[in-house]
């Protein structure tokens, strides 16, 4: 579907039985370097695709995108939902 930076993709995501989380490189302190994020250009591209988000609290999780945004890098995280069990 089309989508701009206000569709919210959590739904049609929840549909295909995933959950997603959306992380930011701000909160990687060892991810990028300040220079890196200061002047752009080859090296935060290059410290961008080396980025693993899924570390710390998303470890397991896959990476379904690693983008350059107006406001960072940012990442959108998938796992299979787990559907909780009623014990009757």
């Amino acid at each position: 579907p089309e989508a701009d930076e206000s569709t919210d993709l959590q739904p049609l995501i929840a549909a295909q039985g995933y959950e997603a989380a959306v992380v930011w490189g701000e909160n990687y302190d060892d991810a990028f370097s300040e220079e890196a994020l200061i002047d752009g250009g080859d090296a935060y591209y290059a410290e961008l695709g080396a980025w693993n988000p899924a570390t710390g609290d998303y470890q397991g999780w896959l990476v379904a995108a690693v983008l350059d945004t107006e406001d960072g890098p940012m990442a959108w995280l998938v796992r299979p939902a787990v559907e909780e069990v009623s014990r009757g």
